[in-house]
């Protein structure tokens, strides 16, 4: 089933014209009286068929999220306190307020417990803003309860659980219920989105290899430091080498900061959040390590904060998160040392991250801005998480908390899914979806030019007699690396504020106006990317490290000393950021004349740019930077100056942080 504009349900209009597709209207089977949970199952299990069935006796855990009271209110209210054209701009509610308007009542929560405990459930958790009952129960108790069958199902060589069959609940909780999460295994494929240079070995910090290796081209510590001369392409025979990474003067001076945080506008008194799976054991160490090499401000006392589950579980499924978490937390220091961080580990990268942890930033209104560096992946997840997730969102923005997610780094998606599309929750048109850049800095730490960030790698070929360069491997560009996600929704539709902003020929790609993805964008090129600390194996270590993870904390940043200078919160930024579309506020990141391209040469002795390559930038699959909006690199990246005096302008209502 391929999901398009309108094709998983009705369209929920929203006040700023953003649009929700929500589930069909339920209708009861008999003979008993149940509801069908329409929008349950994954996309592989309906295109597929199940190998097989989980134990009978093995336990899971699942999320019953519940329905806002009078949710359409909900999202209008959240739309006009997010519209700067809307006299209610910026008069956002606290969590109680939100509740007692809002959310599900405890009546509703009573109701829906009493069922699950009756057919067997063990109740978990709930949290203060009845969003959701966390349960937990054995693979025949769900079957039997959710009326359905939980099968295994063969994907990539794994095994993957989910309904055979649409999941049901009873029909006098089905205006209760939203939807049903973690019924299937399709949420533990969330994963971070970074993306790292071909080095081998992070470099030791403090030790005799302090510094980057060379082989061929050594990298640049600025651009076009060092200019090598490789095969002719292009035109040219002499390319600038990759950088080595760049340090946080350097995105302070180029995205225009240094002069603000010089003068004290560093972010105090603003609250970012980040939210992970897990938590890396030295990730304060690492990031006051990261200070002292880098020159910045330590963390001071309280400064940085975690919010923790008590237990953590999925590990094996999920990976190591340590590397994108500790990335999160320096890049957003960078750019506002004076912000606090409140750090919020999730217990997996299932429900554990894509509802609790996020939902805990709205409960307990713990930031006013929040960044996300990791994705579901594509949108062909079950509809019932998008709209579980989409509720987080509509409560953040009624609360002045502006969400930020990164918008993958595998381009249009079309390798991995058979078909162009945005990731998810960077699509949702409540959240702002920042894309990726190559960076260019000069010197003086000074800005010289961005272009989109889409790599294709193509290896010098070597006479292995001679070991002289005859040529290229490979006809040129190469073959795509990676480079930042993007493209046209088949979920969402348009929201207000891209019309007249985004072209026609992008929202009207599937026939009906539709969410472009991304809003805004930020340097995200491993080989112009950012110097990340991180103890690893004991040791105190350097990494070089890009992604869309790299761009949206970098972006948080920036909305973080805004925010100080506006004196109240942006919130949910995107009407905002859209009302200065084609201003001096974002660099226009247009394509360029000509190719552009740099030399690399990795240390792996198994990389395909062992005896270098050529990394030809500004080729990202089928996305293409243009004049204006665009889907690489949405409205463009910020100006520093310019885009601090744009938002500076008071609000209606001083906001909460």
């Amino acid at each position: 089933m391929k999901l398009t504009i309108g094709r998983i349900g009705t369209a929920l209009t929203l006040a700023a014209g953003i649009a929700l597709v929500a589930s069909p209207a339920l209708a009861s089977s008999a003979p008993t009286p149940k509801t069908s949970l329409a929008g349950a199952r994954p996309i592989w299990a309906v295109e597929g068929k199940a190998v097989g069935q989980p134990a009978a006796s093995a336990i899971r855990s699942f999320l019953v999220n519940l329905n806002f009271r009078n949710g359409p209110a909900a999202e209008e209210f959240a739309a006009a306190v997010s519209n700067p054209k809307s006299p209610m701009y910026g008069r956002y509610l606290t969590p109680a307020q939100f509740n007692a308007r809002f959310s599900p009542t405890a009546a509703q929560v009573a109701a829906v417990e009493s069922w699950l405990r009756a057919s067997g459930f063990r109740i978990a958790a709930v949290p203060s803003n009845n969003r959701y009952i966390e349960a937990s129960g054995t693979i025949a108790r769900i079957d039997q309860a959710f009326g359905t069958t939980i099968g295994l199902y063969r994907i990539k060589g794994h095994l993957y659980a989910a309904p055979e069959s649409t999941p049901s609940v009873p029909t006098k909780l089905s205006r209760d219920i939203l939807a049903v999460t973690g019924l299937d295994d399709g949420a533990v494929l969330t994963r971070p989105a970074y993306t790292t240079t071909d080095w081998t070995q992070p470099t030791r910090l403090g030790g005799a290899n302090d510094g980057r290796p060379t082989v061929n081209t050594p990298c640049s510590s600025y651009y076009r430091e060092h200019i090598v001369h490789m095969p002719t392409a292009y035109g040219t025979k002499q390319f600038p080498t990759n950088i080595c990474a760049y340090t946080a003067a350097q995105l302070e001076g180029s995205y225009g900061l240094a002069g603000a945080i010089a003068a004290g506008h560093d972010g105090h008194g603003v609250t970012v959040a980040i939210t992970d799976a897990y938590a890396s054991p030295t990730i304060l160490s690492d990031a006051n390590a990261f200070s002292r090499h880098e020159g910045v401000a330590q963390f001071a006392p309280g400064q940085f904060t975690q919010v923790l589950p008590k237990t953590f579980n999925l590990q094996n499924e999920c990976g190591d998160w340590s590397l994108e978490e500790t990335l999160d937390v320096e890049a957003v220091h960078s750019m506002a040392p004076g912000a606090n961080i409140v750090y919020v580990g999730a217990k997996n990268c299932a429900n554990g991250l894509g509802i609790v942890a996020v939902n805990d930033i709205v409960a307990n209104h713990l930031a006013s801005i929040a960044t996300d560096s990791w994705l579901d992946g594509t949108e062909n997840v079950p509809p019932s998480a998008l709209e579980a997730e989409h509720a987080i969102w509509v409560q953040g923005a009624a609360e002045g908390i502006g969400f930020n997610f990164s918008s993958g780094d595998d381009g249009d998606l079309l390798a991995v899914t058979g078909e162009t599309q945005p990731s998810v929750p960077a699509s949702d048109p409540m959240v702002t979806a920042v894309g990726g850049t190559s960076l260019e800095v000069g010197i003086s730490d000074n800005y010289l030019g961005e272009t989109g960030w889409g790599n294709q790698r193509d290896p010098v070929a070597y006479d292995t007699d001679t070991l002289k360069a005859d040529g290229y491997a490979l006809p040129l560009p190469g073959i795509f690396y990676a480079g930042a996600g993007g493209g046209t929704s088949h979920v969402f539709s348009e929201p207000s504020y891209q019309m007249g902003v985004v072209p026609s020929t992008l929202a009207d790609e599937y026939g009906a106006p539709a969410r472009v993805v991304p809003d805004v964008s930020a340097d995200a090129d491993p080989y112009t990317g950012f110097e990340e600390v991180e103890t690893v194996g004991g040791v105190l270590s350097a990494f070089d490290i890009g992604g869309t993870s790299l761009a949206s904390p970098l972006f948080a940043g920036v909305e973080a000393v805004a925010d100080q200078v506006r004196g109240t919160a942006i919130g949910f930024a995107n009407p905002l950021l859209y009302s200065f579309a084609g201003t001096s506020a974002f660099h226009d990141v247009t394509p360029t004349v000509s190719p552009v391209a740099i030399a690399f040469t990795s240390t792996n002795p198994a990389s395909i740019c062992y005896d270098s390559c050529l990394i030809t930038q500004d080729h990202d699959t089928s996305l293409q930077t243009a004049a204006g909006y665009d889907n690489v690199t949405g409205i463009g990246s910020p100006d520093g100056p310019n885009f601090l005096a744009a938002v500076s302008a008071p609000a209606s209502s001083t906001a909460r942080r």
